[in-house]
């Protein structure tokens, strides 16, 4: 039995309000990406502590069908603007693991 403070969102029907509406609104992107070749997909989740916005992200990984080889995690408190530069430049390089890859940046507004 899970605890409901340990409880996490897996599927759409587990979100309740907003954030289920924002489910909605990244199974259409991703559908739409991929009925436009695999387009590019740049989501920014923004809000209150506690509001789902970690399990979003963890969803949408899931959408996007990404291996733990597609999917890069930071944390802001760990990056400097030279870091984020970086990272923007390797973005040109092709993923081999897929036909995404993502980059999850946890507490971006601690990047210094």
């Amino acid at each position: 039995m899970t605890l409901p403070t340990q409880f996490r969102p897996t599927s759409l029907e587990d979100f309740i309000g907003s954030a289920r509406r924002v489910g909605e609104l990244l199974q259409r992107a991703v559908k739409d990406a991929r009925a436009a070749g695999n387009a590019p997909i740049k989501i920014l989740l923004n809000g209150e502590a506690g509001i789902g916005k970690s399990a979003l992200a963890e969803f949408f990984i899931k959408l996007l069908g990404l291996g733990k080889w597609s999917v890069k995690k930071y944390s802001g408190t760990d990056l400097d603007i030279d870091q984020i530069r970086q990272i923007a430049a390797d973005f040109h390089y092709k993923d081999i693991f897929g036909d995404y890859r993502l980059v999850c940046v946890e507490e971006a507004d601690l990047i210094r």
